[in-house]
C-alpha cells in the first residue's frame, strides 16, 4: 500500500484534552496547504514563519510541482509542511490563549494569535489556519467541493483555484508599499503591520455578522482586547526572539 499523508493530532491551546486532529482528512489538509501554505500572497506571509517553506515559494516551478505532486500521492510529499505548519498552528494557538483572544462560533473555537493568525477548531478537528487579510482570496462557496472525492478530483486538474483571484492594491496603497519599501526593514515594524491588518479585517467579519445578527459577543470582547492590548509590542519582540 502506498503510503500516504499522516495526519497527527493537534495539541495547541485547549486542543490537548479534546483528542483534536489536524484537519479532519488527507484531502481537507492538502486543500488548506494549497490554498494557504502555497498560494500567493499569502505564502509569503507563512514562508517568514516556516523556513523549509521559503525554497518552495521563492520558486514558481518548485511550488507548482509540489502542488501536483501531492494530489498524486496524497499528500505524502508535503508531510514535512504539514508537520512544521501543525507545530506552528499550535504555538499560536497557545499564545492566543494566554493572552484571552479566542471565542466560540457556535460549535467552532477560534484564536487569533499576536502574528494575526486565526486558528479554527472544530469538535473533531482543526479547520482552518490563516492569516485573515483582505487579500487573501476566498472561493465562492459553490465552487468549493463538499465531499473530500471531489477535493481531489478538482485538486487534481487545478492544485491552486485561489491564486490570481485576490484584487489588485489601489495605486495609492501600492505607493505607500513602495515607499515603505526603500526604507531600512524593521521586524517588529513588519509584523505589527500585519497584524493591525488582520485585526482590521477579523472586525470586518464582525461587522458583516453583527449585521446578520450572527456575531458573538465574546467574539467582539477578544477582538477588542487584541486591538488595544498595550503589550503587543513586547509580544511581538518576544514572537521575534522564539524564532531566532
Amino acid at each position: 500500500m502506498n503510503a500516504s499523508l499522516r495526519l497527527q493530532p493537534f495539541m495547541g491551546g485547549l486542543s490537548e484534552r479534546r483528542r483534536t486532529l489536524f484537519f479532519i482528512s488527507v484531502a481537507r489538509a492538502c486543500q488548506h496547504i494549497c490554498d494557504h501554505l502555497l498560494t500567493p500572497p499569502e505564502a509569503d506571509l507563512w514562508a517568514k514563519l516556516l523556513p523549509e517553506l521559503r525554497p518552495i515559494v521563492s520558486s514558481r516551478k518548485t511550488r507548482l510541482r509540489l502542488g501536483k505532486t501531492m494530489w498524486e500521492d496524497e499528500g505524502a510529499s508535503a508531510q514535512g509542511l504539514y508537520d512544521s505548519w501543525r507545530t506552528r498552528a499550535a504555538s499560536q494557538a497557545d499564545r492566543a490563549l494566554a493572552l484571552e483572544w479566542i471565542w466560540w462560533e457556535e460549535q467552532d473555537l477560534v484564536y487569533f494569535s499576536p502574528r494575526g493568525i486565526k486558528v479554527v477548531v472544530g469538535p473533531r478537528a482543526v479547520k482552518t489556519v490563516y492569516f485573515p487579510l483582505p487579500s487573501v482570496s476566498r472561493l465562492p462557496s459553490r465552487m468549493e467541493p463538499a465531499s473530500d472525492e471531489g477535493i481531489v478530483e478538482q485538486r487534481r486538474g487545478n492544485p491552486f483555484p485561489r491564486e490570481g483571484r485576490f484584487a489588485p492594491a489601489p495605486d495609492h496603497a501600492a505607493r505607500r508599499r513602495d515607499r515603505r519599501s526603500r526604507r531600512p526593514s524593521n521586524p517588529r515594524i513588519e509584523d505589527f503591520r500585519i497584524f493591525r491588518r488582520t485585526v482590521d479585517a477579523v472586525r470586518a467579519e464582525f461587522a458583516a455578522a453583527s449585521h446578520a445578527g450572527d456575531a458573538t459577543p465574546s467574539g467582539l470582547r477578544a477582538l477588542l482586547r487584541a486591538r488595544s492590548d498595550l503589550e503587543i509590542w513586547e509580544t511581538l519582540l518576544e514572537e521575534r526572539r522564539q524564532d531566532a
